[in-house]
């Protein structure tokens, strides 16, 4: 693996993390500013756990989508369409791969 594809993975592992913890940073910001009554121990029951964790996981997926793409952007001058594609076409996630193929189409469009 060159030194350019080194760079670019941790670069790519590192904005994916950062988004995803961006993105629950500001819905648990915005929900404890909003609902002060959540910084209240006694009132948090079984519900609200359950619907934190799904706004949560929503949250950090939405982060890792937007940080992917704002990734690409930045990308772009330094890598080709044929650099990047294996990593956002190949079937390695069945949910998210073709959420990543899309975006990757729209973002890296073939050269006709």
């Amino acid at each position: 693996m060159e030194t350019k594809d080194r760079i670019a993975v941790l670069s790519a592992v590192a904005f994916v993390i950062g988004g995803a913890v961006g993105g629950i940073t500001l819905v648990g910001v915005g929900a404890a500013r909003l609902y002060p009554q959540l910084n209240q121990p006694g009132e948090v029951n079984d519900v609200w756990v359950f619907l934190a964790f799904v706004v949560a996981m929503v949250s950090m997926l939405m982060g890792m989508l937007v940080s992917c793409v704002l990734w690409l952007l930045l990308m772009k001058p330094w890598f080709s369409r044929r650099d990047l594609e294996t990593y956002f076409t190949q079937p390695f996630i069945p949910l998210i791969t073709p959420i990543l193929a899309w975006i990757f189409g729209r973002l890296y469009p073939r050269a006709r």
